[in-house]
C-alpha cells in the first residue's frame, strides 16, 4: 500500500477512497491488510 500512496502523493488516512475507486475498476483486490493487482483473464500471473 505505501507504493500507491506515494505514486497517487496521497497520505495512508486518505488512501482508502482511492482503494475503494481502483477497487471498483477491477484494478485492484483489497484483502486484509494490503491490496494487489488482481490477474487478468488470460494473463500470466506476475
Amino acid at each position: 500500500m505505501h507504493k500507491l500512496v506515494a505514486h497517487r502523493s496521497v497520505t495512508t488516512q486518505t488512501i482508502p477512497p482511492d482503494i475503494r475507486e481502483l477497487e471498483d475498476e477491477r484494478l485492484l483486490a483489497r484483502y486484509h491488510g494490503g491490496v494487489s493487482i488482481p490477474p487478468r483473464a488470460g494473463l500470466p500471473a506476475a
